[in-house]
């Protein structure tokens, strides 16, 4: 690959000796992913949990195990990739605002999915788990994907700055009071008086 084609490459996303010019991957995003999910089918399903290896088993509450990675890496793999993908939308000259219907899109069906999977098989409503980790993926995949597309720290035309803290604050606010209520710390609203 010479000079230029590497320069093509890294600017357009697209490597010059695959045919039709297709885009082509970022192998380390690929192999990291493949590790992830190596890594998830060991935590979810270890055999006899209570005889399970300490790596593969996640901590109670205090401290971590290399278990408790594996959430953190999908999502730092999904923004990874929301920037690589997005970039290239942008460049093909596709509108922010499409982009984000289809982040849009894509968030409620994984949502969605969440939802049929933690219902599965009886869909009893009173145990039905709303907060499920394929749900906060989708709410992660949104809120990053918003934050790409319109939280430029340098906006060049008024308007075109949305505060990354109004898109932020919900998620971190979520996140902050599920946290303290998992640690026995009182927690104010209306789920307060269900734990």
């Amino acid at each position: 690959m010479t000079v230029a084609e590497s320069d093509n490459f890294r600017t357009t996303g697209t490597d010059p000796h695959s045919p039709h010019g297709r885009p082509s991957r970022l192998l380390s995003v690929d192999v990291f992913r493949g590790i992830a999910v190596a890594g998830m089918l060991l935590v979810d399903y270890p055999g006899d949990e209570a005889a399970g290896y300490w790596p593969i088993r996640h901590s109670p509450w205090n401290g971590w195990t290399p278990a408790d990675l594996i959430f953190p890496s999908f999502v730092f793999l999904m923004g990874i990739s929301i920037v690589l993908s997005f970039s290239a939308r942008l460049q093909r000259g596709e509108t922010r605002r499409q982009i984000a219907l289809h982040a849009a899109k894509r968030s409620l069906i994984l949502f969605a999915i969440g939802l049929f999977l933690n219902g599965v098989p009886e869909f009893h409503l009173a145990s039905w788990r709303i907060e499920g980790v394929v749900q906060r993926i989708a709410i992660c995949y949104l809120v990053a994907g918003l934050l790409f597309l319109w939280g430029h720290a340098r906006p060049r035309h008024r308007g075109d700055c949305l505060p990354s803290w109004l898109l932020g604050s919900p998620a971190t606010g979520s996140h902050t009071r599920n946290g303290a209520a998992r640690a026995g710390r009182p927690v104010s609203g209306p789920r307060s008086q269900s734990q």
